[in-house]
């Protein structure tokens, strides 16, 4: 029995450590925000991050403890090869989600969770943002990382099990009493609340809060709660409080017209990971985006654009059904809930459109294709379409060129009202482009600039072939970034300049040029659309008209258990979890931060009820 018990404390004690060393391991990777803390705070994190780790380890013990029971009757070979499988198989899950949590909380600034599963029924595009020597390099860290990890195992507490005789029912029935034991450290005590990702919050910084939390955890938690079904930011339990938005979203119904056509051609580029640090009249680095830089001086420039969240299948949903998706919510994951949103396409369907889309890429990624199809979009281009290319090709799909010129061809063939929509791609991670890089390929910075100028040369050769055509005079173009990105200073996840974006009207149909300084974001486009066509909009839950001098100037953006707003008077981020102020200029009052929790809340629960 000694021996078995030995070998269980010191199985146990060799999971902790792995999740301690873990968390040090996600710091270090995560350097920008955790330098930033005192050395103190990283002990902290550890300490408070103990619970869950202690969660962890009774979920991990269930199966060991379980096998050391009902193998007492023996000596403990057989055990010891039971247990040996269970533990090739758990480091292959623990090293998997411990690196996968690297990469998606350096791009998302989020804790590894089920949502990325999702992507996994497109698996070329889940690798495309990785280059192939970087995929051969991150199966060589695994292989290496496993190897030794299971070294250690065999060589210092395998043998303890191995060497261990008959034990009876003594051992049996202690290793059950241990068994019964384990919810205690699962459940997080006897108090009268399970334990929950909260337990591991202790800090005003929220980015110390996540390192404290148990990857394996978080995975395990996510994957058993599945599909929402109650709204966890209930701040309101009195009904009618969405009415604290009218506030916000009240306004005169009369537009201001700038455009000279009730029915033009309108084309809708989402321009991927288009950030405003790119955009120079927005403040962004001279020159890596000349076309873009021109053309702003021709149509309408909106100045203060912000994405609502900060992937592309939340940016479709905001600009196309004016709905401002929030973390951690996947909309597009579930057809039957999509179906029931308002859709621009549909409503431009009804009054006579033709709507089609085009994307060089696989379009199945993130169940695009269910929501396109669910909006009315046919027919729907996507790489299969361009395979008569055998050029190059990214990652992603052919380069942003081709499928411009598919757009070009296809919007001169028609006639009548259209909608065009196409997502670009060529400026996606690992940003391979078709090209000698402008700026160079090293270091990233380079190569993160010389992927958007390409993309900015696409457009440009786009915009300079439709004014050449006969359908510029009818024409509505509007650029938009479908999300924002933290390159290339590798932004914090809650911070403005991650979120800001450009976008741009052109085209023969507009009266006039300007620069619109008010503050909006995605989910306003399809209501100061429909609002320009004398289409009702009022299907659009939160959205407002940008143009109308009676709207308020306010923008606000999702991340993980928070929200940000900005006005022409304050700007501020809010954690829902600390309640705490992330950033804040201005006098933030009680009612902006009841504004946006009455959003969250109000997001959430239209979300659950379609």
């Amino acid at each position: 029995m000694k021996a078995r018990l030995r070998f269980l404390f010191f199985y146990l004690l060799f999971w902790l450590l792995l999740f301690i060393i873990g968390k040090f391991v996600f710091l270090f990777y995560q350097f920008n925000q955790s330098f930033s803390l005192p050395v103190a705070d990283w002990f902290n994190i550890i300490r408070h991050g103990l619970k869950l780790d202690l969660s962890t380890l009774g979920y991990a013990s269930i199966i060991p403890v379980l096998t050391l029971s009902v193998t007492s009757f023996w000596k403990g070979k057989l055990a010891c090869r039971i247990i040996n499988i269970y533990t090739l198989v758990a480091l292959f899950l623990f090293i998997l989600i411990s690196l996968s949590d690297l990469i998606i909380y350096k791009a998302w600034s989020v804790r590894f969770d089920v949502s990325p599963l999702q992507y996994l029924v497109t698996p070329r595009e889940v690798v495309a943002n990785l280059a192939w020597y970087y995929f051969i390099l991150l199966l060589g860290i695994i292989s290496v990382i496993f190897w030794l990890l299971y070294s250690i195992y065999r060589r210092r507490i395998h043998n303890f099990l191995q060497e261990a005789s008959k034990s009876g029912w003594k051992s049996s029935l202690l290793f059950f009493i241990l068994l019964l034991f384990l919810f205690l450290p699962i459940r997080g005590g006897l108090r009268t609340t399970p334990i929950n990702v909260s337990s591991a919050y202790f800090h005003k910084n929220v980015f110390a809060n996540q390192a404290a939390v148990n990857v394996m955890w978080n995975f395990g938690q996510s994957v058993v709660n599945g599909k929402e079904t109650r709204n966890p930011y209930i701040f309101y339990k009195h009904e009618g409080y969405e009415m604290n938005l009218k506030k916000l979203y009240d306004a005169g119904n009369e537009p201001v017209k700038i455009l000279k056509h009730d029915r033009p051609t309108i084309i809708l580029v989402m321009m991927e990971t288009f950030t405003a640090k790119l955009i120079e009249p927005l403040g962004g680095t001279p020159g890596v985006t000349p076309n873009f830089n021109r053309l702003a001086r021709e149509g309408v420039l909106f100045a203060n654009m912000y994405a609502n969240g900060t992937r592309t299948d939340r940016g479709m949903v905001s600009i196309v059904s004016g709905f401002p998706t929030i973390e951690p919510l996947r909309v597009l994951r579930y057809p039957e809930k999509t179906l029931n949103m308002a859709f621009l396409s549909r409503d431009l369907i009804r009054e006579g459109y033709h709507a089609s889309f085009y994307y060089g890429g696989e379009v199945d990624f993130a169940n695009m294709k269910s929501y396109l199809l669910n909006g009315g979009f046919n027919p729907i281009y996507s790489e299969k379409d361009f395979s008569y290319y055998h050029g190059y090709r990214s990652n992603w799909g052919v380069p942003d060129n081709i499928a411009f010129d598919k757009l070009v061809d296809e919007v001169n063939s028609q006639t009548g009202p259209c909608l065009h929509m196409m997502l670009t791609l060529s400026n996606h991670e690992p940003f391979d482009i078709p090209v000698e890089p402008h700026f160079g390929g090293f270091p990233f910075r380079n190569k993160f600039y010389s992927s958007a100028y390409f993309a900015d040369s696409c457009l440009g050769d786009f915009i300079a072939k439709m004014k050449s055509s006969n359908r510029w005079d009818s024409c509505l173009i509007i650029l938009v970034a479908d999300h924002g990105s933290p390159f290339p200073d590798f932004d914090q996840y809650h911070e403005p300049g991650k979120y800001k974006i450009p976008m741009l009207w052109l085209g023969g149909a507009l009266k006039t040029d300007t620069v619109i300084t008010k503050y909006c974001t995605q989910s306003d486009i399809a209501v100061t659309l429909l609002k320009q066509l004398g289409i009702d909009s009022d299907h659009y839950i939160l959205g407002k008209d940008i143009l109308s001098p009676s709207s308020r100037s306010f923008a606000f953006y999702s991340f993980m258990d928070g929200m940000a707003m900005m006005t022409d008077s304050v700007s501020f981020g809010f954690d829902f979890k600390s309640k705490n102020l992330l950033f804040s200029t201005g006098d933030v009052t009680s009612d902006h931060i009841g504004y946006i929790k009455a959003l969250q809340q109000y997001i959430y629960d239209y979300y659950l009820s379609l």
